[in-house]
C-alpha cells in the first residue's frame, strides 16, 4: 500500500546513513498498521456523527469530512504523547525544579523523635 521508495526518500532527507531493505519493509508494515487503525477510528467517529444526524432528523452523510480526520488525528497524537510521559514524580516540584521535601514526607512530631 505504501511505496518503499517514499520511505527511502524520507530517510534520505533526514539521515546521511543508509537504511537496509529489511528496515524499510518493517517501517512500511508499521505505517500500514497505524494507517489501518487510523481508518477504523475515522469510520467509528463518522458512524457516531451520522447517528447524531439521524437523531436530529437529518440525512446521513456519505462523505467523511476533513474535521473528523483532524479530530481523530489529534486523538492519535495525544495518545502517543501520553505514552511518552514516563514515570511521574510523587514529590511536589517547585517552579525552580527542586522537590519540596516538606510536601513529600509527613511532618515529624514536635519532640523531634519519630514515634512510628
Amino acid at each position: 500500500m505504501i511505496p518503499l521508495t517514499s520511505i527511502r526518500k524520507a530517510f534520505k532527507q533526514h539521515s546521511q546513513n543508509h537504511i537496509s531493505q529489511e528496515a524499510v519493509i518493517r517501517v512500511k508494515d508499521f505505517l500500514e498498521e497505524i494507517l489501518n487503525h487510523f481508518a477504523r477510528e475515522i469510520e467509528k467517529e463518522f458512524h457516531r456523527y451520522n447517528e447524531i444526524r439521524r437523531l436530529q432528523g437529518l440525512r446521513k452523510k456519505k462523505r467523511i469530512p476533513s474535521w473528523i480526520v483532524c479530530k481523530v488525528s489529534t486523538k492519535f497524537l495525544n495518545a502517543v504523547a501520553n505514552l511518552n510521559m514516563g514515570s511521574q514524580s510523587l514529590g511536589v516540584v517547585s517552579p525552580g525544579g527542586e522537590i519540596n521535601e516538606t510536601e513529600v514526607s509527613p511532618p515529624k512530631p514536635a519532640g523531634g523523635k519519630d514515634e512510628r
